[in-house]
């Protein structure tokens, strides 16, 4: 199955508990008009494309929820299929998996979320955090006194934990007045960054990569929210705000609306052109990457900070090998960016071509996905 066609049916079949969103003001942000893209040339930003070639491992994996770039390899998370983090050398051989499913006190029932810090690999399983080493071996766990959906390790001693504002408030307990909180490890208690964001709550969960950390910043935002938030030092700011004009979602046609009722109008005729912002979160030094939805396809956008200058994924036309376009972004680094696709979304000769280029790995198993990296220009 397409890996788009994949990510449009998970929104439709995710959008059945959370909310979030309000009308951004646009003062004193950096506004991202996502209307001025145009139709452009792959090799504008990307100096050349490398292929990785990621076999399928023992492990039952379904699909990609979160990639995390190592030293020597990648690891790649399941969280929504099942519930596996795997490891894969540089050259895309699976190496391990990380943790184990089951009932016992280093195992996991559910992944919710997961995330890298240093060289410790931590799983939010419900109520609980995991602590493994990077080869798979558990440390430690710690429980708490809420059920967060997204978190991030924001420092030695602090988490971020997202709490969507519709969550049950039996899962919330105290952290029931916010929707981001700065919880510190060491006397648990904490710290509301952000209240409400939008003026009512309405049904909808979706997000994935909605918290990421680059050096000391970390950006966040949720579903339907057309700003951008950083965080720094324990202060935060909007930073960007996402101008799709015309196409700019009209929210008050969703308040009050339940789960069916809101699901059945965000894929109907009437919201094709309605932009949803669907943040997928990465960052560095000259680039910002983030998606949404629109026409029921998922985009992705690719701003350049230096230029000023708004790029979209489906208008970024391959000149460079003639290959399939930018795939699912799920990653980024000073050099690279990281995307995936499908084997199948190659031509049969593409596919050969990668094969035969596989030197490094004549015994390769069945490949299960190609791992796209964009190198870009500085």
């Amino acid at each position: 199955m397409n890996l788009y066609l994949k990510i449009i049916i998970i929104f439709v079949f995710l959008a059945s508990s959370f909310g979030c969103n309000k009308k951004t003001s646009f003062e004193n942000l950096n506004t991202i008009n996502i209307g001025a893209s145009s139709i452009t040339n792959l090799s504008e930003i990307i100096e050349e494309i490398e292929y990785v070639l990621i076999e399928k491992p023992n492990v039952p994996i379904n699909q990609i929820d979160k990639f995390f770039i190592l030293n020597d390899g990648y690891l790649i998370a399941d969280t929504y299929g099942n519930s596996v983090v795997l490891k894969f050398d540089m050259l895309g051989n699976f190496i391990n998996q990380i943790g184990n499913y089951g009932e016992g006190p280093e195992e996991y029932l559910q992944i919710a979320d997961v995330d890298l810090f240093n060289d410790y690999v931590i799983f939010l399983s419900a109520d609980k955090l995991l602590t493994y080493s990077i080869d798979g071996k558990y440390l430690h766990s710690e429980m708490l006194d809420f059920r967060p959906y997204r978190f991030l390790h924001s420092d030695s001693s602090h988490y971020l934990f997202f709490i969507p504002e519709s969550m049950a408030i039996e899962l919330k307990n105290k952290q029931n007045d916010g929707v981001l909180f700065s919880y510190n490890k060491g006397s648990k208690e904490s710290e509301n960054l952000i209240k409400s964001i939008f003026p009512k709550t309405f049904n909808f969960m979706g997000e994935k990569n909605n918290l990421f950390k680059n050096d000391k910043e970390i950006l966040f935002s949720t579903s339907f929210c057309d700003t951008i938030y950083a965080i720094e030092n324990g202060n935060i700011a909007e930073k960007y705000a996402l101008n799709f004009g015309k196409s700019q979602i009209n929210l008050s046609t969703l308040y009050g609306l339940d789960i069916h009722q809101m699901v059945s109008k965000i894929n109907s005729s009437a919201f094709d052109e309605s932009a949803i912002h669907i943040p997928h979160l990465f960052q560095n030094k000259n680039f910002l990457i983030t998606a949404f939805r629109k026409n029921k396809k998922f985009d992705f956008l690719i701003y350049d900070k230096k230029t000023d200058r708004p790029y979209l994924t489906s208008k970024l036309k391959n000149d460079l090998d003639q290959g399939p376009d930018i795939g699912i972004i799920k990653g980024i680094d000073d050099d690279y960016l990281y995307a995936f696709r499908e084997p199948e979304e190659f031509d049969e000769n593409q596919f050969s071509k990668l094969i035969s280029a596989d030197l490094a790995n004549p015994d390769r198993k069945e490949v299960f996905w190609v791992l796209s990296k964009y190198k870009l220009k500085k």
